[in-house]
Parts: C-alpha cells; sequence; structure tokens
C-alpha cells in the first residue's frame, strides 16, 4: 500500500506540472512530462494554438519579422508578405486621419495622394477656419470687444448681430447706471439728444420721488426744521407748519398733565393756554393743597401745615398747633 501511494503521488506531481509548462508555454519541459500519446498531442495543440496567436499578434503590431518566423507554410507566408506590403498604405491613411483630427491640415495634405484625398484636407481646413471665425467672433461679443467682433463678420447680417448685440449690452449697462443714480455717466454713453433728454428727464423724476420721501421722513420723525427745508409748495409749507403746532400741542398738554401729576403748580400754570386749563388747574392743585393741609394737621406737622394754609382759618388751626 505504501508503495502504490508513493506511485500515486508521483503521477499526480507529474500531471501538475505538465498543466503548469503547458499554461506558461515552456513546451519542451512540458513534453518531457509526457506519458501517453495524448498528453503529447495536446501540448501539440496548446503549442499550435500559441503560435498562431503570436503570428496574428506580430501582423497586427507590424513586427513582419517575427510574423515570418511564426508562419510554417506558404499561405502563412503570403498572408505575412501581403500585410508586410499594405503597411505603408495603411500607415499614410492612418496619419492623414490623425492629421485631419487634430487639424494639422497641411501634414495631412502632405499624407494625401488622390485628387479626393486633397479635397476632402482642404474642404475640412475650410470647414475649420469657417468655425474657428464664428467661435472667435461669438468670443468678442460676449467680452464686449466690438472692434475685434466686427472684424471677425463676412456679411452685413453678422454685422447687425454683432450690433444688435452691443446695442443690447449698453442698454442693460445704461440701465444699471440710471439705477444707482449715476445718470451723469449714463448719459455718457447716449448716442442720441433723445437718450440724453430721457436721461435727464429720469435723474429730475427720480430727486423728486426721493425728496418726497425725505419730506415725509422728517415730517413722520418731527424734524420740521428739515422737512421745511425741502418742502417746495406753499401746501407743503402749510402740513409742515400743521404738523409741527399739533405737535407742539400735543407736547404741551403731555407737559401740564405731567406737571399736575407730580404736583409742580408753577410749571403747570405756566403751561394753561385757556381760561377753561386754568380753572382746572387751579381745582386739580387747590385739592392737591387740601390733602397735603390735612395730612400736616393730622400729623401736628407745624411747619408743613402753614406752607399749604391759605385762609384766615386754615392759618388759625394752623397756629392752633403751637
Amino acid at each position: 500500500k505504501c508503495k502504490q501511494a508513493g506511485i500515486d503521488k508521483c503521477e499526480s506531481n507529474r500531471k501538475e506540472w505538465l498543466a503548469y509548462y503547458t499554461e506558461k508555454g515552456d513546451y519542451r519541459k512540458a513534453e518531457e512530462c509526457c506519458v501517453e500519446p495524448a498528453e503529447y498531442e495536446a501540448v501539440a495543440a496548446k503549442k499550435e494554438e500559441d503560435r498562431k496567436a503570436w503570428l496574428k499578434y506580430a501582423i497586427e503590431t507590424a513586427d513582419y519579422k517575427s510574423a515570418e518566423q511564426y508562419a510554417v507554410d506558404e499561405a502563412e507566408a503570403a498572408e505575412v508578405a501581403a500585410s508586410k506590403a499594405a503597411y505603408p498604405e495603411v500607415c499614410r491613411s492612418q496619419w492623414r486621419v490623425y492629421y485631419l483630427e487634430t487639424k494639422q491640415y497641411k501634414k495631412a495634405k502632405d499624407c494625401s495622394v488622390t485628387p479626393e484625398e486633397v479635397a476632402e484636407c482642404e474642404a475640412a481646413e475650410a470647414g475649420s477656419e469657417e468655425q474657428s471665425r464664428t467661435e472667435w467672433k461669438a468670443y468678442y461679443v460676449e467680452t464686449t470687444q466690438y472692434e475685434r467682433a466686427i472684424g471677425m463678420c463676412i456679411t452685413p447680417e453678422e454685422e447687425g448681430e454683432v450690433d444688435a448685440s452691443f446695442e443690447a449690452v449698453r442698454q442693460a449697462h445704461v440701465a444699471e447706471l440710471k439705477k444707482k443714480g449715476k445718470y451723469h455717466e449714463a448719459k455718457k454713453y447716449a448716442l442720441s439728444d433723445e437718450e440724453v433728454k430721457a436721461c435727464d428727464e429720469e435723474e429730475d423724476a427720480n430727486q423728486e420721488v426721493c425728496r418726497v420721501e425725505w419730506y415725509k421722513y422728517h415730517l413722520e420723525c418731527g424734524k420740521y426744521k428739515e422737512a421745511k427745508a425741502l418742502a417746495v409748495t406753499p401746501e407743503e409749507d402749510a402740513e409742515c407748519d400743521k404738523a409741527e403746532s399739533e405737535q407742539l400741542e400735543t407736547n404741551r398738554t403731555a407737559w401740564l398733565g405731567y406737571y399736575q401729576e407730580i404736583g409742580d403748580y408753577t410749571s403747570a400754570k405756566a403751561l394753561c393756554c385757556s381760561k377753561e386749563e386754568d380753572e382746572e388747574c387751579s381745582k386739580i392743585f387747590d385739592q392737591y393743597r387740601s390733602e397735603w393741609l390735612r395730612y400736616a394737621m393730622d400729623n401736628k406737622d407745624y411747619a408743613l401745615a402753614k406752607k399749604y394754609s391759605v385762609t384766615p382759618e386754615e392759618l388759625a388751626a394752623c397756629e392752633a398747633l403751637k
């Protein structure tokens, strides 16, 4: 059993090495591992398959020296010879296509051998020049280089399109300057007296809008001096005077109420503007005085009581505190 196991192991190793050398392409060592006709045939078939593959690769890569070595019969030798003879033409055609694709038209013409190929190169060159011209024209329009854009035009229609594009840019720029209030700058781009006039009218209208807005703002903030400085009509002057008068009256009545509330009789009386207000003020302060007098009498505060006593009876009562 041990002897048979050793034989089986050797056979397994032989087959593994046979497969390895065959896959690697080392056919001499692979044949040394063969013991059966079928194995020799398999190695030979693989060797032939690889030879044909290398022959094809050599022809495709124009390695004709190697291809001639791989050819083993007249048919393969003829195939190699035909490919070798056709190779210069294939290269010429490929380089010509490459030069056309990379816009190297002079070199493409040099690779041309028929009138048709020359005509194709000239047509491609003309088309490329036209494409380049239109692309540069569009670029100059986009970057507002008017003179260069016009220089790229070859028809009146194209010149009209360029003029229209630049006119749109000019108008947009003028509109932006007006929006920023830069009317002096905007008028530099005017092309006619009508445009200058329209710019002046818009500037005047805008200034009037601003004046009215500032006039109303100063009125709302109570800045009547500033508002009157912006008034331009008798109606606006009258509106300023009225608003200022109303504000002063509002302030007077507010301060009158404040002084009455804190008991500042002198300041309150100074703000009275009518008999009714004066009587109301006297009534409020007489009540206020009476309350303080009562408080002083209750607390036997002679000095405070004397301060708020005004009638003989009140003065007599005050003296009674001593």
